[in-house]
């Protein structure tokens, strides 16, 4: 899902600039075995739970911290499910629960019921299932432009952990690459998911 916003002239130029680097924040990204959603994109290796966070900045591109509040936020609230009895009903719970972070049109597409994703939700359902997010690191992707006064890009690193009834617990180290742009001073949204 890539929701693209062209109502200004930076944002275009961000947007165009996604083509080629699809990995990486100067360090490789990791590889592996993970299982991703169906609706974010996923690298991912099993993560250590007492890993050191690695920093929030790549070499002298450093993030806003409104920036790096927003994209955890954002990140934390798409990416945490629970299909258990009486809580999330689909994975537009999700989308319901990250549009305080983002901006139209994404919003919509977020909440927006996909008969598509119904299989992997019943899936989800029959186990129970559990998913968490802890953001460990926010940073600029490799080749990506420094963040302006109102537009950014990054790609946000978490460790994904899954619970099921009957099921192993499985953590993984994920990524999520979010185009922000600032909506007032001191504000800052989610308006695309490039490659989600």
């Amino acid at each position: 899902m890539a929701i693209r916003n062209s109502h200004t002239t930076s944002r275009n130029c961000l947007l165009a600039a996604l083509v080629g680097f699809t990995t990486g924040c100067t360090t490789p990204a990791p590889t592996g075995g993970g299982t991703p959603q169906p609706k974010h994109q996923s690298t991912a290796r099993q993560a250590s739970p007492s890993a050191a966070p690695p920093t929030t900045h790549v070499g002298s591109t450093e993030v806003p911290p409104a920036v790096i509040k927003v994209a955890k936020a954002f990140t934390r609230a798409y990416v945490t499910v629970d299909a258990r009895d009486g809580r999330d009903s689909s994975y537009s719970a999700t989308g319901h629960r990250a549009k305080r972070h983002s901006t139209e049109p994404l919003t919509s597409a977020l909440t927006e019921e996909r008969p598509g994703q119904r299989k992997s939700w019943a899936a989800l359902r029959v186990r129970e299932a559990v998913i968490s997010a802890v953001p460990t690191r926010v940073c600029v992707p490799d080749g990506a432009p420094e963040p302006s006064d109102d537009t950014a890009l990054v790609r946000v690193f978490y460790h994904r952990t899954e619970k099921g009834k009957g099921h192993p617990t499985r953590r993984t180290e994920e990524q999520l690459t979010l185009a922000l742009t600032r909506t007032t001073r001191d504000a800052w949204r989610v308006h695309d998911l490039p490659w989600a």
